[in-house]
């Protein structure tokens, strides 16, 4: 694969996984918690396997390096997923999912910035 399209193909990842933290936020703090609750299922099954360093998963070890990486302080993405799976976020959680979109904002863009200059 060429580069273009391995960073295509990464961008479109990332937009995707960061599209899904912002609509569960979301609802999350508009108070929707039962009409979407498939998207939190979804985004709380991919944390815990983001979270299992054993998975053969691509794209759970390619977010957990960007987020380990990336992140400035303790990041839980399992206890995260399954409170999200068990409709049992609170401010924490929320916190937590916010830290995630910034780092998914911050790759996004400097991805799209390097597709550019190419």
């Amino acid at each position: 694969m060429s580069n273009p399209g391995l960073h295509s193909g990464l961008y479109s990842a990332i937009r995707g996984l960061a599209e899904l933290v912002d609509t569960v936020l979301l609802d999350l703090k508009s108070g929707l918690v039962t009409d979407r609750g498939d998207r939190r299922r979804q985004l709380g099954s991919f944390l815990i396997r983001l979270a299992d360093t054993n998975s053969r998963d691509v794209n759970s070890n390619l977010f957990r390096v960007l987020v380990r990486d990336s992140c400035k302080g303790p990041f839980n993405p399992e206890q995260v997923g399954k409170q999200l799976l068990a409709d049992d976020t609170g401010k924490e959680s929320i916190d937590t999912l916010e830290t995630l979109a910034a780092i998914l904002e911050n790759e996004r863009t400097s991805m799209l910035a390097r597709m550019r200059e190419r």
